[in-house]
């Protein structure tokens, strides 16, 4: 799907997000309409000055632009800022998340499973750096790493 179709549906989808808090007071943001235009425009110009990722004859980067669903569906969801950090702090989001990542473990035939989603690569690499060191720490088998892996010089990650 082109990306410029993406605007008219995630306007159907954001109506339709909007219609499930209906019952909820009234809140209308004061919004200057001008200033967010001169910032938008500002920020615009500014990231021309980036490589062009997104094009198919860039290939100087493993980064490459995400499907426009997933552009729109998180477009959709930062209407309402979920927080994943715990169930109670975005039930809906959370269950998303969970089903997410059964379907990832799913493609690689993983019947036992924990994780979560990232917001980026890097993050998920510290993640899993930090993970592996925990469980290295509580196997209590450090093996000759001990002695290179360390956040201090006193502690071993």
């Amino acid at each position: 799907m082109p990306q410029d179709q993406v605007p008219g549906l995630l306007s159907r989808a954001t109506e339709q997000l909007e219609e499930q808090f209906a019952g909820l007071p009234t809140f209308a943001p004061e919004v200057d309409k001008e200033a967010i235009a001169q910032v938008l425009e500002a920020v615009a110009e500014r990231l021309g000055d980036n490589y062009p990722y997104f094009h198919p004859l860039y290939a100087g980067q493993m980064l490459k632009p995400p499907h426009p669903v997933a552009r729109a569906a998180y477009a959709l969801a930062m209407n309402i800022n979920p927080n994943n950090h715990a169930r109670d702090g975005g039930r809906a989001s959370s269950e998303l998340e969970i089903e997410a990542v059964r379907e990832i473990a799913g493609m690689f035939g993983w019947a036992e499973f924990l994780g979560h989603l990232t917001s980026s690569g890097t993050l998920a690499n510290l993640e899993a750096l930090w993970v592996a060191g925990s469980l290295r720490r509580e196997s209590g088998s450090w093996g000759p790493s001990r002695r290179t892996i360390r956040t201090s010089a006193s502690r071993p990650c």
